[in-house]
């Protein structure tokens, strides 16, 4: 049996687990039998209207055997459990696809009950223990019908181009942090000992800047990798760390002028530009990592490979700086903890104002910064989750129809149009697939078009920019994208259940005529 997500592997198998009992429980108690006596019942006071009081019993009857015909063949048909299903046998394809401008590669990762790599596996043992060895059953009709509808919604599925996931990597930009304290207070370091000097260092003396090799030098400085400050012989290769640093071994020709080795503790104290730059024990490089570990996508690929393809994909890959630190600087920038850091830190040029002055200003920045961060951070998570959030609603909506299945046809009286009506309402639940792919692929294919494909930097600065909700063509696309995975579904299941319902009104009609 075919699942639509990975949570709905456990959902369906939980829905048909309850369906089953209670099931069980109306044949049992023998509630199943209501809509029968309630048919008997409302004949007999039908007959009894008619003129001929003598044929009470006879029209009764007649009235009431195709109608039981009906009903019997309904039960037997669309809700008794009778097909044998394997809960372990559920699986799930999730089929992804990489894209160029030349071809496209599709790849069918399988996920099967309890090794689906998510956190749902955990609860696989619950449920089966709940099962107690219980055999599940579906109904005859119930299991084709079904299978046809999801063969029929990953057709569609399939029909629609691949496109690269914009929105999860601008998420993912908003987002990231850095998750290790030890790795975060060594960059709040890094802020304060390296890049705040050099910057106001920069911005007292004013250099004269090459504009042949460093053409965009605004943009260089304002960041803690800047190859201005890394190069220049006045900048990272002057300064230090205030204390030393554990991952830098001592260096007795570097070192000996701040301590001897026997009270370093065999720590040592970098000039910053070994501190960001050496391949053993360099900042850069222990970040990057630290984002390719923290931030994996879909079979284990690390971020800056993410971004790789995606620019790859998208023809974004030239321009001066390389793609790694283009990546790591936008990460860097959007870490609320990191830009406090920056925001806060009081290493003015003069230092003429007063400690009041000093906290209201470092007090506004603060506010400014979280404001900001805050804004973008959260309007991002909200577009970011839907993708996430629909397969969790879907597969939720698919359970809740199949265990009330029992219920609501006995309350119906097993009435055709109800079933149909539910058969109907379960396919248009599963075609949501469809729709929510659908809403994907116009979302990734609307931004693509505010992307800048001219450099890595523009390309991975305005990916970062799709965050905000300050530009009206992002908020016009946000909008499409709420309407296409909350709106649209919504409409088409409630035009199928009304085609439904109609369409068993007219078989029950038909078969009553």
């Amino acid at each position: 049996m075919q699942a639509s997500s990975v949570i709905e592997i456990y959902t369906s198998v939980l829905g048909w687990h309850i369906n089953n009992n209670i099931w069980a429980l109306l044949e049992q108690t023998g509630l199943f039998l209501i809509p029968f006596i309630a048919i008997v019942i409302r004949n007999l006071i039908k007959a009894r209207e008619q003129k001929d009081k003598n044929d009470i019993g006879v029209l009764a009857f007649r009235l009431s055997e195709v109608q039981f015909y009906v009903m019997f063949f309904t039960i037997l048909l669309f809700i008794k459990p009778t097909i044998n299903l394997n809960h372990e046998t559920v699986n799930y394809s999730d089929q992804l696809c990489t894209t160029n401008r030349d071809a496209s590669e599709i790849f069918d990762a399988k996920k099967s009950w309890g090794d689906t790599g998510t956190t749902y596996d955990i609860n696989s043992k619950y449920i089966e223990a709940s099962l107690d060895g219980q055999t599940l059953k579906i109904p005859i009709l119930w299991y084709p019908l079904e299978f046809y509808m999801r063969a029929f919604t990953e057709s569609t599925k399939h029909a629609l181009p691949c496109q690269p996931d914009l929105r999860t990597m601008s998420g993912d930009l908003a987002s990231a942090r850095v998750l290790d304290p030890i790795l975060r207070d060594e960059t709040q370091q890094f802020y304060r000992d390296c890049w705040r000097p050099s910057a106001n260092r920069f911005l007292r003396d004013k250099p004269v800047v090459d504009s042949t090799v460093y053409p965009n030098i605004e943009e260089d400085i304002s960041w803690v990798g800047s190859q201005f400050f890394n190069q220049h012989p006045y900048y990272y290769h002057r300064d230090r760390p205030r204390e030393a640093l554990s991952n830098f071994p001592y260096v007795e020709s570097r070192d000996n002028m701040i301590v001897t080795q026997n009270h370093s503790g065999d720590r040592g104290w970098p000039f910053c530009a070994e501190w960001w730059t050496s391949n053993e024990y360099g900042l850069r490089g222990r970040l990057i990592e630290h984002f390719n570990s923290s931030y994996q996508g879909g079979f284990d690929e690390a971020l800056s490979d993410r971004f790789y393809r995606l620019a790859t994909q998208l023809g974004s890959l030239s321009g001066y700086d390389p793609l790694e630190d283009v990546m790591l600087k936008e990460l860097l920038q959007s870490d609320l903890n990191i830009q406090n850091v920056a925001l806060t830190n009081n290493y003015t040029r003069d230092q003429t104002g007063g400690f009041v002055d000093s906290m209201t200003s470092s007090a506004s920045q603060l506010l400014i910064g979280f404001g900001v961060a805050k804004q973008n951070v959260g309007h991002s998570v909200e577009m970011h989750t839907y993708q996430f959030a629909a397969p969790v609603v879907q597969a939720l909506i698919l359970m809740l129809i199949t265990l009330t299945l029992p219920i609501l046809a006995v309350v119906s009286l097993y009435r055709l149009e109800v079933v149909f009506a539910l058969l109907m309402l379960k396919f248009s639940v599963i075609f949501w697939g469809f729709l929510f792919q659908l809403a994907f692929w116009l979302d990734n294919f609307l931004l693509e078009g505010l992307l800048d494909h001219s450099t890595a930097a523009g390309f991975i600065g305005s990916l970062g920019s799709l965050t905000g909700d300050y530009d009206p063509s992002v908020n016009l696309i946000n909008y499409i994208t709420r309407m296409m995975y909350f709106l649209l579904p919504l409409i088409f299941s409630s035009l199928m259940a009304i085609a439904g319902y109609r369409a068993g009104a007219a078989v029950d009609n038909a078969v009553s005529t």
